[in-house]
C-alpha cells in the first residue's frame, strides 16, 4: 500500500507525507512496523503493517537515512545536519544522541547510516560544500560505536568514490557497496 494514502494524526493537517515527502523507508519485522524519515517535518514517521495507520512521530531533526539493526533491533537515522540518533524501536524513544563531531576520533558528519553484520555503521557524510544529492554525498566510513574508530578507507573496508551517488548493504550486511555521481 502507498504510503501517501496512510491516514495521519494532524488535526492540522489531513496528511501531511503529502506535504513533507518522506525520504527512507524502513521494515521492523519483529515489530510489523515502518519506519519513514520526515526531514522537513523533524520525524520520523512510524506505521503498523498490520493496522496501516500511523501510530507514531518520533521527534529527529531533519531525518533522512534510516536502517533497523538486525544486530541489537534499534533504528539509527543519519540526519542533514550531521548527527546520528539511535532509536528503541520497541518505546519508539530516542536512547542515543550522537553529535557530528564525537564520531570517531576527530567528527564525521553522517547523512545515512546502514547497519553491518557485525553491529558497525556503514555510514554516508553529508554534501561537501554543493547542493545535497547535486554535487554528490561526502564520503564514506565504517563506525563501531562499541570502541568509537573509524575507518575512512585505511583498512581496506571502504572504498571511497569521489561524489558518492547512494549507499548500500549486501544482502547478507557484510559489505558497504557506493555508487559515482558524474555531474554533466
Amino acid at each position: 500500500r502507498d504510503l501517501h494514502s496512510f491516514p495521519t494524526r494532524r488535526s492540522s493537517d489531513l496528511n501531511s507525507l503529502q506535504v513533507s515527502q518522506p525520504q527512507f523507508t524502513a521494515y521492523d519485522a519483529a515489530n510489523k512496523q515502518f519506519f519513514v524519515s520526515n526531514p522537513f517535518m523533524n520525524e520520523i514517521d512510524v506505521f503498523s503493517a498490520t493496522q496501516e495507520t500511523e501510530i507514531a512521530t518520533i521527534p529527529v531533526p531533519m531525518a533522512w537515512g534510516i536502517d533497523v539493526s538486525p544486530y541489537n533491533g534499534s533504528l539509527y537515522a543519519g540526519t542533514l545536519i550531521g548527527d546520528l540518533y539511535q532509536i528503541d524501536t520497541s518505546t519508539l524513544t530516542v536512547t542515543n544522541r550522537y553529535p557530528s563531531a564525537s564520531i570517531g576520533p576527530s567528527g564525521f558528519p553522517v547523512l545515512t547510516a546502514l547497519v553491518l553484520s557485525d553491529g558497525r555503521l556503514a555510514l554516508q557524510g553529508t554534501a561537501y560544500l554543493g547542493i545535497l544529492g547535486v554535487d554528490g554525498f561526502g564520503g564514506s566510513a565504517v563506525w563501531d560505536p562499541v570502541n568509537n574508530s573509524l575507518d575512512t578507507g585505511t583498512n581496506g573496508s571502504v572504498c571511497n568514490v569521489g561524489n558518492e551517488g547512494t549507499i548500500a548493504l549486501s544482502g547478507d550486511r557484510s559489505e558497504e557497496h557506493t555508487s559515482e555521481l558524474q555531474s554533466l
